[in-house]
């Protein structure tokens, strides 16, 4: 337990949040987490000493104040708001990590988690909420990475490779790294950066990755089913024939991404952007697509093997297809694809025919045919 040197835990404390002030009391900056950054700024003697203050005396801290209200407010009750977009959640939990409040970053994943829950629930696509009680134990060590960059290049001289089962990796910067068959399962990897990285036949199932970058990675065949990577960001990246079956990609970004052949069975893409990105062959079987943004993307063969893109049973409601490439490609075994948007704008599209009155009735045609006449007089 941290001995308070001067301050009382009922005095005031002012702080200036990048320009945004915020009044409270050292109880409260300490009560939940008292080895966390706020609490060693406040109470111990050799770090308020190299504190910053401003003109009006004022604790500085040199990060954006807009989301710290809900730090502030998770400190005084031990409550995230529920009512957040998952952006919000994704820079709170920046600021979870910054401050190294291990409670509030458990809390905003478990907050956020029920509400994806939620919206999978209103869109039809239900699925359980997957943070489990041996990754949530995890979670309370997310802002402190048990591995370092270094450490990391090391096991790539290992003989079987990089082996960081489990292992906590959140926050590390692992671009431009070959790190080919790697076993990531069940690591912890929120905020990871991955760009142009190698990482073919990497198996990535169950992990938590919730804001990592894989920008213009290298990604064939590698595996992350069942994974969490809401605001993953794969601008770029090759993930030909990749498995990411029941993966939750909510507000992901894969502009001009390489899918070719990947596996989203089951996935949540839920505001996901596309723009641009090489579906050809991939499927996309009782998928979430709900508000995601498809321009110009390309889901035709456009003569290669591999064949169009697969929509079976995938949810469309609002699926943006402006200027994309549907030939061939059957949407019509999507649900809900009335009302995707720009449908009509995309190249290749056409609408299904309408079973016209006399198809209707061809099982029954010969029957009517067959049946006695009855006389009716009026």
């Amino acid at each position: 337990m941290v001995k308070f040197d001067e301050a009382d835990e009922h005095d005031f404390e002012t702080l200036n949040v990048g320009g945004m002030k915020f009044v409270t009391t050292v109880s409260t900056l300490t009560k939940r987490d008292t080895h966390s950054v706020l609490a060693v700024m406040t109470t111990q003697r050799h770090e308020k000493s190299k504190v910053l203050r401003d003109e009006d005396g004022c604790m500085f801290i040199d990060r954006d104040g807009t989301h710290f209200r809900h730090v502030l407010n998770w400190l005084r009750d031990g409550v995230v708001t529920p009512e957040l977009e998952t952006p919000e959640y994704h820079e709170i939990l920046r600021e979870a990590e910054y401050y190294m409040l291990s409670g509030l970053v458990e809390a905003v994943l478990l907050t956020s988690g029920k509400k994806r829950e939620d919206v999978r629930a209103k869109s039809g696509a239900a699925k359980e909420v997957r943070i489990a009680s041996s990754i949530t134990s995890q979670i309370a060590r997310m802002a402190r990475p048990e591995l370092s960059r270094l450490d990391v290049i090391k096991l790539q001289q290992h003989e079987h490779g990089v082996r960081v089962r489990g292992v906590n990796l959140s926050g590390l910067n692992l671009s431009n790294l070959d790190l080919r068959e790697g076993d990531f399962r069940n690591a912890q990897l929120i905020n990871t950066t991955f760009d142009n990285a190698y990482l073919m036949n990497a198996s990535f199932e169950n992990c938590e990755a919730t804001g990592a970058s894989f920008k213009n990675a290298m990604l064939h065949y590698c595996d992350f089913t069942g994974s969490e990577m809401v605001g993953v960001v794969l601008d770029g990246a090759i993930l030909k024939d990749a498995e990411l079956k029941g993966a939750c990609l909510q507000n992901a970004s894969l502009r001009n991404a390489s899918l070719v052949g990947a596996e989203f069975d089951d996935a949540d893409l839920y505001k996901a952007n596309l723009t641009r990105a090489d579906m050809c062959g991939a499927k996309f079987r009782k998928a979430n697509l709900t508000e995601a943004n498809l321009t110009e993307a390309n889901l035709s063969s456009k003569g290669r093997e591999g064949g169009t893109a697969i929509l079976t049973q995938a949810r469309l409601t609002r699926t943006n297809f402006f200027q994309a490439n549907l030939k061939n490609v059957n949407v019509s075994e999507a649900w809900d694809y009335q009302n995707a948007v720009n449908l009509n704008e995309a190249i290749g599209y056409t609408a299904p025919k309408e079973k016209s009155k006399e198809r209707q009735f061809d099982g029954n045609y010969k029957s009517l045919l067959t049946m006695p006449h009855k006389h009716f007089t009026v």
